[in-house]
């Protein structure tokens, strides 16, 4: 079965991401932009998202609908410690959140707790 994961994480950073995830065994989609992202397009395809907090649109009710609409494990990245205004996303809708730069060890330990929680 194909791992699909969504990156909404925009520029080279996104593309450096989809390469990385690729290597890894996974499927990316990979949105450039947020308000470019269409849920009915890769709703029943994806299972795993990977979503930058940093953006300016991501929003608790963002997230809240991107999780209600795709049933996909969200985890966030970001180079902020704190995200006041994503409190209620933080408590109920993430799996987790990585720091940016990315360490991609980190990442990948993350979305293996991921598998070996759906399993």
């Amino acid at each position: 079965m194909d791992k699909h994961a969504l990156v909404l994480v925009e520029g080279a950073e996104g593309k450096d991401l989809r390469r990385a995830l690729e290597k890894e065994g996974y499927r990316p989609i990979l949105a450039d932009s947020v308000e470019f992202y269409n849920e009915d397009e890769v709703a029943d395809r994806i299972s795993l998202v990977i979503l930058d907090l940093d953006l300016s649109m991501v929003t608790n009710h963002f997230v809240s609908n991107l999780k209600k609409n795709t049933k996909a494990w969200i985890i966030g990245i970001s180079s902020q410690k704190y995200h006041p205004h994503l409190a209620q996303a933080l408590r109920s809708d993430l799996f987790g959140v990585v720091s940016k730069p990315l360490d991609y060890a980190e990442l990948f330990y993350c979305m293996k707790c991921v598998e070996d929680g759906k399993q």
